[in-house]
Formats: C-alpha cells, sequence, structure tokens
C-alpha cells in the first residue's frame, strides 16, 4: 500500500500494540459521537413534533370545524355578530397554522433529526464491525486492525451529517474528559503519568462517558429543554464516584472520607480492584516498557 494511500491512521506495518491503541482510540471516539448523536436526534424528535407538528395540525383541525360550524345551518340562524366572529377565529387560525409551517420549514428540525438518527446509526455499525475484528483476533492473533478503513468509514459519517450536535450537549461531553483529569493527580505518585495509564484510562472514560448520556437523558425536562453543561458534568462525576465506590463496604467509605474521583481511583489500584461495570469490550491498555518490550493487556471497558 502506498503511503499517500494509508490516510492518517492506516500504518499497518506497524507494530500490533500501536495498532491496537489506535483502533481503541478510534473506538471511543465513535461511540462518544454516536451518544451525542442519540441525545441529538431524540431533542430534535421531541421539539419537531410538540412544537412544530402538533400545534399547526391542531390549529388546522380547529379551523376546519369552526368552518364547517359556521356556514350549517343552525349557526346560520344564530346572530350575525357570531357568524363574523367565528369566520374571524377561522381566519386567525389559518394565518397562525401558515406562519407555524413556514417556521417548521426555516427550522428544518424534522431533517435535522433524521440526519442525526442516521449517524448514530451508522456509527453503531462501525463500532460493531470494530467489535468482530476484536473477536476475530481471539482465534487469530495475527489479525490487525484496519484504523485506516474505519476512520474513512466514521469521516464519511461525520460529512454526511449537515447538522451540528447542539452546543449544550457538544459542550458537556467536550468538557467531561478535562474535568474528569482535573479530578485525578492524586493517583500520579511518582511525578508521572504512568499510575493513570496503567489504571486504563480508556476504561474510566468510556465509563465516564456512559454516566454522562444517562445524566442528560434523565433530566427532568429533557428532552424538552437542553441541559446545563456544568450540572451535567457535576451530576456524572457524582455518578461516577458512586460507580466507582460500589463495591466497597461502609467501613472502607468511613476509612475513605470524603470521596472523589482520585482517591477512589487510587484505592482500587491499591487493593488490586478493576473498575465495575456491565458487559464491555476488551480494549488493550499500555505499560510503559520494564524490560525493553512494551507489555500489552486486555481489560473489559464498561460500554
Amino acid at each position: 500500500m502506498p503511503p499517500e494511500s494509508r490516510g492518517i491512521l492506516g500504518m499497518l506495518d506497524e507494530p500490533s500494540s500501536v495498532q491496537d491503541s489506535m483502533a481503541t482510540h478510534m473506538w471511543m471516539q465513535i461511540e462518544i459521537e454516536r451518544q451525542m448523536h442519540r441525545l441529538a436526534a431524540e431533542y430534535y424528535t421531541f421539539r419537531q413534533f410538540w412544537f412544530l407538528f402538533f400545534p399547526p395540525a391542531l390549529m388546522t383541525l380547529v379551523s376546519g370545524i369552526l368552518s364547517f360550524v359556521t356556514t350549517s345551518e343552525p349557526t346560520a340562524r344564530l346572530d350575525s355578530e357570531v357568524n363574523v366572529a367565528l369566520s374571524i377565529v377561522v381566519g386567525i387560525l389559518s394565518l397562525i397554522s401558515t406562519f407555524w409551517q413556514t417556521l417548521n420549514d426555516q427550522l428544518k428540525y424534522g431533517a435535522r433529526k433524521e440526519r442525526h438518527a442516521s449517524a448514530a446509526l451508522d456509527l453503531k455499525t462501525i463500532l460493531d464491525s470494530l467489535d468482530f475484528a476484536d473477536i476475530s483476533r481471539l482465534a487469530d492473533s495475527s489479525v490487525k486492525a484496519n484504523v485506516s478503513k474505519y476512520h474513512e468509514l466514521y469521516s464519511q459519517v461525520m460529512i454526511g451529517c449537515k447538522s451540528n450536535v447542539p452546543i449544550e450537549i457538544d459542550q458537556a461531553f467536550r468538557t467531561l474528559g478535562t474535568r474528569l483529569f482535573m479530578e485525578l493527580p492524586a493517583i500520579v505518585d511518582d511525578g508521572t503519568a504512568e499510575a493513570l495509564t496503567s489504571f486504563n484510562r480508556e476504561q474510566l472514560l468510556v465509563i465516564c462517558y456512559n454516566e454522562m448520556y444517562c445524566t442528560i437523558a434523565q433530566g427532568w425536562l429533557w428532552p424538552m429543554a437542553l441541559p446545563d453543561a456544568e450540572t451535567a458534568i457535576q451530576k456524572t462525576i457524582e455518578r461516577l464516584c458512586v460507580t466507582l465506590a460500589g463495591d466497597m463496604t461502609e467501613a472502607e467509605r468511613a476509612e475513605m472520607g470524603t470521596m472523589s474521583i482520585g482517591k477512589l481511583v487510587r484505592y482500587r489500584r491499591a487493593t488490586h480492584r478493576s473498575i465495575p461495570g456491565p458487559k464491555s469490550r476488551r480494549l488493550p491498555v499500555h505499560r510503559r516498557p520494564e524490560t525493553g518490550n512494551t507489555a500489552v493487556r486486555t481489560a473489559n471497558v464498561s460500554r
């Protein structure tokens, strides 16, 4: 394969550990984007139906009924002022309905909903392909992940979705990763990133982003209103603390005192506990070389 055809991540002749690392990063990025597009699709679905479809449809129905009533024989016997009032109401409702439909055509919530739903479905297909490739390696360890192919598919999906994720959702997800590692300095004992890397940074991030999705989806105004990014981040960090402390005894929690992600991660490393989580994907975790060779282990990562 010529160098120019490899793509940014398609260096297939690199060591397997490097390919695994790139595939892991690609899997994480796709999963994050998929969750954001799912939330965006749900948000635009709600707004398109309840704000732009249902009101004008109801107005059209009411104006049609009133128009029929004003022309019926029993109504004709009423005072002419009543007929005039009904006719005015019908005209006003028709004008408002027409304006609402014009607004719908301008905002295009329905089209944006379809774009985000399609993007989420396409990204799920790519994730399934990555998972299948990971399973294939169990049968043949010489199989390498063609990261270039998946990166190309991912780029096509992103280019094809012409609608942006609402900025509040995007801000919450993008800021979460930075905010998470502001909580983690306590686990870096020797002044390097070795402790954080060995604890499986990818696993912690995937769980954190899953918690962010649940936090936003369970908001009491969702999907009628977008979440406040700062509030969603704080609740996500609290949920992650609860997850990390899920299998700890009351005595252990009392000994720890005020819990933070950094303290919990450090404690779990000291007691040789993995991160609790549901059924997961296998992601490689890389340690710094100790004898000249890079040691690679596989960890279960919450999905």
